[in-house]
């Protein structure tokens, strides 16, 4: 069943994802997720911690990992869902974010991460990496990572800027997490 393209509530998107599984939505169309082969959940992992680590020493937000946020339309029409590698939401849009949902806990996130982060995997295509950069960046995602572990190089998307990282340099969080940076190669040596 999965592909198929029709509106659904959130609701019918939660009852879906506890019977189907994880998927994401794009323009409709019902994209299932392939599990992740170990060298992917491991940068995520690496990243994650010294992410999480960070935003934490400096109460900048919250990093939450593989969880998925939708766009609603309309007050219950999920117009689109995404399940990034990593999500980080500033502690000013947090606090809010969950003084405005107070069921926020029994429900996937219902707001648009500031920072996405993608980890390729070596069985993700380019053409379906380039899809998830547009929908990110459509969809209000402030800053946008892609992690390719296989050729060790970043790309970081903010806006309609790219800056396209090797090995050598060094991945910065900029204005979106002040003061966060890891060099790229620390970041693949410990993978």
């Amino acid at each position: 069943m999965l592909g198929a393209t029709r509106l659904m509530t959130l609701q019918e998107a939660m009852a879906r994802w506890e019977r189907e599984g994880a998927f994401e939505v794009y323009d409709g169309e019902i994209k299932p997720l392939t599990p992740p082969v170990m060298i992917h959940q491991w940068v995520i992992r690496i990243l994650f911690r010294l992410l999480d680590a960070h935003c934490a020493a400096h109460e900048l937000g919250e990093v939450i990992q593989e969880i998925t946020f939708v766009i609603l339309e309309q007050s219950q029409w999920v117009k689109g869902s995404r399940v990034p590698d990593i999500s980080f939401i500033s502690a000013a849009r947090w606090v809010e974010y969950i003084g405005n949902t107070p069921d926020w806990g029994l429900k996937p996130l219902l707001i648009v991460p500031d920072l996405a982060i993608e980890v390729v995997s070596p069985s993700d295509s380019y053409a379906d990496v380039q899809n998830k950069v547009d929908h990110y960046l459509n969809d209000g995602v402030r800053m946008l990572w892609v992690i390719d572990p296989q050729r060790a190089t970043a790309g970081v998307y903010q806006g309609d800027r790219l800056a396209a990282l090797k090995e050598n340099d060094t991945l910065s969080g900029g204005d979106v997490v002040p003061g966060f940076s890891v060099a790229l190669a620390d970041l693949f040596k410990m993978a």
